[in-house]
């Protein structure tokens, strides 16, 4: 199909296994069997199991494609009328090579997407609404993403949890929810720091709030420790891909001699990189502080007063803190209830909530995680129709 290979705007789908091989699929010279390049296509095929949608397939090959015209329409811009006038050519061409291939090698195409019917025209306008809508390329694809060697790398399994799921903390969450809904507005919102006691949802609600949102276009990138002194990097990154991103500093904890405090103020408040409008900070930590402070830390320094400033001056800079208290008993047994009612537990409340007490007792104290763990425990109990033991 050599005409794949005369594509513009889309020429980057070549880098697909199956298109880059229908691409050079040419007859043999002899006319009988397969050539070389025949039997290579079809082997793409097959080994993905498509011989029955390589039509599906192909198109979502298309909706993937990080292409200027698909980039400009995600960013609400309308391309000009020579890109998209060769954009709808270039879409018509892969899908009739499709349906060539189909007929040539006896593949069924399966069902064309409602998005690519009518003519070249119509399909580029109902692409440009699309990829407004929804993101473009892998940002349209998937949610949460990791930063590595300067290239967003998406994460193929992110956390599947809802608001729904995380019991109590209401006030905790509206706070969170009230800033969210104001960046994903295009409002002025905050940096935010989530502290408190492990075990109490911290990570867990940014999670959920990413699922919440997943469909207006928000995403997460996740940095570790290596990336810490690049964050300013990864929102100048962001700032051209058109979606709301949250850069997501899970279980931060920095010692007072460490560099990257400088690096991280710098990201948060008074660089001289600007202000990243489509992009906020949000960090979870055990403590208030962020910072390892020891009394050496006073005692060895000369401006003892001025080193603990320093320190404590971090977490200052986010402009919003929210303090995921220790869970007391009712709480406690708040949410082993709900829970419960969740799971459809068949032990009686009184029972359920004795177990739950000696659950915590056992593992060292109460927390949401604890009351998950303990229901997931009893749950499989229940299936399994046996005693639960611990």
């Amino acid at each position: 199909m050599k005409a794949l290979k005369r594509l513009t705007i889309l020429r980057s789908i070549l880098a697909d296994p199956v298109v880059k091989a229908l691409s050079e699929a040419e007859p043999s010279e002899d006319g009988k069997g397969l050539s070389e390049s025949e039997a290579v296509f079809l082997h793409e095929v097959y080994s993905r199991g498509i011989e029955d949608t390589l039509l599906e397939y192909v198109c979502e090959v298309l909706l993937d494609d990080e292409n200027e015209f698909a980039r400009q329409a995600a960013a609400g811009r309308i391309p000009s009328r020579r890109m998209t006038v060769e954009y709808a050519d270039n879409i018509c061409t892969v899908i009739n090579c499709t349906m060539d291939a189909s007929e040539t090698y006896r593949v069924d195409i399966g069902e064309l997407p409602q998005i690519f019917r009518g003519n070249p025209l119509e399909v580029a306008d109902n692409l440009l609404d699309y990829y407004k809508a929804n993101g473009y390329g892998r940002y349209r694809r998937h949610m949460a993403f990791r930063y590595a060697d300067g290239e967003l790398v998406p994460v193929e399994n992110p956390v599947r949890i809802t608001l729904k799921d995380l019991k109590d903390y209401e006030y905790e969450k509206s706070l969170i929810l009230n800033n969210i809904n104001g960046f994903m507005k295009g409002y002025p919102s905050l940096n935010m720091l989530l502290y408190g006691s492990k075990g109490t949802g911290k990570s867990s609600t940014i999670h959920a709030i990413l699922n919440e949102y997943y469909d207006q276009k928000l995403r997460l990138v996740q940095i570790d420790d290596g990336s810490l002194g690049k964050i300013n990097e990864i929102r100048a990154l962001v700032e051209k891909i058109p979606m709301k991103w949250l850069i997501f500093i899970d279980d931060i904890s920095l010692s007072g001699d460490d560099k990257r405090i400088s690096q991280l103020k710098a990201s948060l408040e008074g660089n001289i990189a600007g202000d990243f409008k489509n992009s906020i900070i949000v960090a979870t930590s055990n403590r208030r502080h962020i910072v390892k402070e020891t009394f050496s830390d006073r005692n060895d320094a000369v401006h003892g007063k001025d080193t603990m400033e320093e320190q404590l001056s971090l977490s200052d800079r986010f402009g919003i803190t929210i303090l995921f208290s220790l869970t007391d008993k009712n709480t406690y047994l708040s949410i082993v209830r709900q829970l419960a009612e969740d799971s459809k537990i068949q032990t009686e409340t009184d029972e359920l909530e004795a177990m739950a007490e000696r659950w915590a007792l056992v593992k060292g104290g109460r927390s949401p995680r604890r009351a998950k763990q303990f229901i997931e425990f009893l749950s499989s109990c229940e299936a399994r129709q046996i005693k639960p033991e611990f």
